[in-house]
């Protein structure tokens, strides 16, 4: 096939997916003039799946467990497994209208929460439980020793 033929083609197969496109767009204008709402047809609607990469925000807690870092890693661990089971089990909930409101989801979220304020509130107290250490800040040096200015005599 000579480069000019495969050009054409080309180019007539652009010109047959811009039409099917403008006949799908006028179709759904079509029908949000109808209806006041776009059709339902623009593709599937959301699951769990599209909220699970939030727990790749947890791997950095997972990491500090793994190499040692943490004083009581058993304690972080269980939180850290806790608190992603539970995200599971809401976000998987959370797209069906019937589950969402129901009292399990609600205790969830609740026990999720409670959870999170818990590991934060022992680590900041000084328990040691460190899910998510922050970086120690380093002190400045100073230039070199302050010389000492004696009183008035």
């Amino acid at each position: 096939m000579s480069w000019r033929k495969s050009a054409v083609s080309g180019w007539r197969a652009w010109q047959q997916a811009r039409d099917e496109w403008k006949a799908d767009n006028a179709r759904m204008k079509a029908h949000r003039r109808k209806h006041g709402r776009p059709a339902e047809e623009l593709g599937p609607p959301p699951t769990g799946f599209a909220l699970l990469p939030w727990l790749l925000m947890g791997l950095g807690a997972a990491s500090n467990l793994v190499q040692g870092k943490t004083p009581h890693p058993w304690v972080g661990g269980l939180g850290l497994f806790l608190f992603n089971s539970l995200y599971v089990y809401v976000v998987f909930r959370a797209f069906h209208k019937v589950t969402r409101h129901a009292t399990s989801t609600r205790v969830a979220v609740g026990v999720m929460t409670l959870l999170a304020c818990g590991l934060a509130r022992a680590r900041t107290a000084g328990l040691g439980w460190r899910c998510f250490p922050p970086r120690r800040a380093r002190r400045a040096r100073s230039p070199g020793p302050v010389p000492r200015q004696d009183r008035a005599r």
